[in-house]
């Protein structure tokens, strides 16, 4: 099912002209940065133009970095909280009051929360220049052209 929402908010796997386009230009307008100031969350904004798919929020604790970055895609209406330091998106059912209050009202509008065996899938999407296989994470929230977010070891066969 991810799949075929996917094809059709960026275009088939099989056509290599297959494009983040849209995603890209509602990212690079903060499209989501309203919904989130809705939210009791402390953040920074660090959304850049090459991440290409999501808008993203380092959250922030008594003035000082958590470490911990909430994207929420551009792409279809996903979300997930990632470490980066440990390179894995969170269990939701593990995050911090304050941020699963800020989940939760993002499901309430229509979001789901990608979990870290979801991110970290390959999906059918090649990186059109490198051919490296593209995982659901760099699909819908980071995906910096010709770097892998993750090693191959780190990614999961698909259906598992």
């Amino acid at each position: 099912m991810l799949n075929a929402f996917l094809e059709g908010a960026v275009g088939s796997h099989r056509i290599p002209t297959w494009s983040h386009g849209s995603a890209r230009v509602l990212a690079d307008n903060g499209v989501w940065d309203t919904l989130i100031r809705e939210t009791s969350l402390d953040f920074v904004v660090i959304t850049n133009s090459n991440m290409h798919t999501s808008c993203a929020y380092e959250i922030t604790q008594a003035g000082g970095s958590s470490g911990l970055v909430l994207y929420l895609s551009t792409v279809l209406p996903v979300m997930t909280l990632f470490d980066p330091r440990m390179r894995r998106a969170l269990p939701r059912d593990a995050l911090e009051p304050g941020t699963r209050e800020a989940t939760d009202h993002f499901s309430a509008i229509g979001f789901r929360y990608l979990s870290d065996r979801v991110c970290r899938t390959v999906s059918p999407y090649t990186d059109p220049e490198f051919d490296y296989p593209l995982v659901y994470f760099e699909m819908l929230f980071e995906w910096i052209e010709g770097e892998e977010m993750f090693a191959p070891v780190e990614r999961l066969s698909p259906w598992r």
